[in-house]
């Protein structure tokens, strides 16, 4: 379902629902999202997916020889804001943040199809995966096909077994954590071939 994107302020959601033989597993998919327009200039967005996914089945690990799968509960957040500004019509600046957080909780899949934290495997090691990224780009077109852009981009990658904070807690480390910064500059200037056959 979606509003009137004409709309200074429109919004929308989606669902999806699966459910697999194998362990009754249930994968939902739940998307949100709205956008409010100022005014020719300025515009602001933002959009969450939520995706919990119980009793999924799959490939955990190798143990010597033999093949070591487990049934997990994910659950995956998907947190997007973006911002946009236009000083004139040649020139403006876009912002987009994301951050995609997944964890996953995993019991071990015995051979009589039960399930526990196996003593004779070890420990068994849960997954915290957080990204989190934010692009920003200035763009000039300073010709008829020629553009000027300066980029920003930042990065923050996480990956460990501590599955037990909550949404906002867990941003807050992510963002703590060591991050990548870069600055690019790309120059784009449209040759047109055919003044250049004319002059010569």
């Amino acid at each position: 379902m979606e509003s009137n994107a004409v709309k200074k302020y429109s919004y929308g959601f989606n669902l999806y629902a699966n459910q697999y033989h194998l362990f009754k597993g249930r994968d939902y998919q739940i998307g949100l999202f709205h956008n409010f327009r100022f005014n020719d200039k300025l515009s602001i967005g933002q959009q969450i997916n939520y995706e919990p996914f119980s009793n999924d089945a799959g490939f955990y690990d190798f143990d010597n020889d033999d093949i070591i799968f487990s049934r997990r509960d994910r659950h995956t957040v998907e947190n997007i804001f973006k911002a946009k500004y236009n000083f004139n019509n040649k020139s403006g600046i876009t912002f987009r943040a994301r951050h995609y957080w997944s964890k996953v909780e995993n019991n071990v899949l015995n051979n009589d199809g039960s399930l526990s934290p196996d003593p004779s495997y070890g420990n068994i090691n849960h997954q915290n995966f957080n990204s989190f990224n934010i692009d920003m780009v200035y763009t000039l077109q300073f010709a008829p096909g020629s553009f000027i852009n300066l980029v920003w981009k930042n990065a923050i990658y996480t990956n460990d077994a501590d599955i037990q904070y909550r949404y906002f807690k867990n941003l807050d480390r992510t963002i703590g954590a060591p991050q990548n910064n870069s600055i690019s500059l790309k120059i784009l200037y449209y040759l047109d071939y055919v003044n250049f056959k004319k002059k010569k």
